[in-house]
């Protein structure tokens, strides 16, 4: 009896989490734009990211990289369904993975964030291709929003590179 006991707890808190890993701490729970509000706590993962400028990003990105795959299947596979509003970790490893390639300022997380809701909400050229061509996997749910934050870099080297970012 008090072995199923821990097995109905330990399933109980391993859904906990995979709810508030997925939800960006609940962010994506918000009645109002919940991708807008889910983008907010990569602001979580970039702090990390400023520790060590040189190696800590890229050796801390990809464990948590994979745990927001792994997140996103167990959710959907929960919820038997693809890609809910609220499962928001796509957005904050979207939004984070920007800064991996552009210094962390004031400026540039405020046109980083402009630039990554942009791509993400029109899904626009490859971000809507990734969507389309793996709609209904966890890695569609995934891809479109890195997709969406690789772009942003782009747009963001050439501001930069033209003097309107520094």
């Amino acid at each position: 009896m008090l072995k199923g006991h821990r097995v109905i707890r330990l399933r109980s808190v391993l859904t906990f989490l995979v709810k508030f890993i997925a939800t960006g701490f609940y962010s994506g729970l918000s009645p109002v734009a919940p991708g807008t509000m889910g983008t907010i706590p990569g602001l979580l993962i970039i702090w990390l990211f400023s520790f060590d400028q040189l190696i800590a990003p890229y050796v801390l990105y990809l464990p948590i990289l994979a745990l927001g795959y792994w997140v996103i299947k167990l959710y959907e596979a929960n919820k038997q369904t693809h890609d809910p509003r609220e499962i928001v970790i796509d957005e904050m490893l979207g939004f984070s993975l920007i800064f991996l390639f552009i210094p962390v300022s004031w400026p540039l997380l405020l046109a980083g964030f402009v630039c990554f809701r942009l791509f993400d909400m029109t899904k626009i050229g490859p971000v809507g291709w990734c969507e389309r061509t793996w709609h209904g996997t966890p890695m569609g749910t995934l891809l479109d929003d890195l997709m969406a934050g690789l772009l942003s870099v782009f747009v963001i080297q050439v501001f930069i590179h033209i003097g309107l970012l520094s």
